[in-house]
């Protein structure tokens, strides 16, 4: 039976809509910051009536504990906003590549691939060449790596933009393509 007024919990299609080009591309596949767009996590956000302010509302028991602190929160606008200043911050940071070398296993040269990769390199984008915009999930990866805090995900994050990294390289593709072929070879990465 339909739920018009959302009383069930999930998401209230039915909800006031605050910006009316957020209807356009509502859960987010043309890329950027869409603050109205679908909750990022819907286990932990299930709130029908859109009152809570964001994830981790005192008492909330199903929020998950990892032991990798946040620098940044990537469900809050301000994340998003800091996230330039870090990738600042990690660009001119020359002790990053050995320390998470170290901590993980992989090899100097992999890592500063990476780094040149996400935080360098200018790429084929959708709208043209460009740095990869600052995501914070990101700087939260990256600083839990270099502290030796890791979790799988961030082990994800290197193997997908390594990848990544080669197949655009080999193939001089744009950053979709070589998006999709990393995410189609199993190597995934989902914070």
């Amino acid at each position: 039976m339909p739920d018009p007024l959302g009383i069930q919990g999930g998401e209230n299609l039915y909800a006031y809509v605050k910006n009316p080009l957020s209807w356009i591309d509502p859960i987010g596949l043309k890329g950027g910051l869409n603050p109205y767009g679908y909750a990022h996590n819907p286990s932990k956000w299930v709130d029908p009536y859109g009152l809570a302010g964001g994830v981790g509302n005192k008492g909330d028991a199903n929020l998950k504990q990892t032991g990798g602190r946040q620098v940044l929160d990537p469900d809050s606008l301000a994340g998003w906003e800091k996230a330039p200043k870090f990738y600042d911050k990690i660009r001119a940071d020359p002790t990053d590549i050995p320390t998470i070398a170290t901590n993980t296993g992989w090899k100097e040269s992999h890592i500063a691939r990476i780094k040149d990769h996400v935080f360098f390199k200018e790429h084929q984008l959708r709208d043209g060449i460009g740095r990869f915009d600052a995501d914070p999930e990101i700087v939260n990866s990256w600083e839990r790596l270099k502290r030796g805090d890791h979790v799988k995900s961030d082990f994800d994050l290197l193997r997908h933009e390594y990848f990544e990294s080669r197949f655009e390289g080999i193939f001089r593709t744009d950053y979709d393509t070589a998006h999709k072929a990393a995410v189609r070879s199993g190597r995934d990465w989902n914070p």
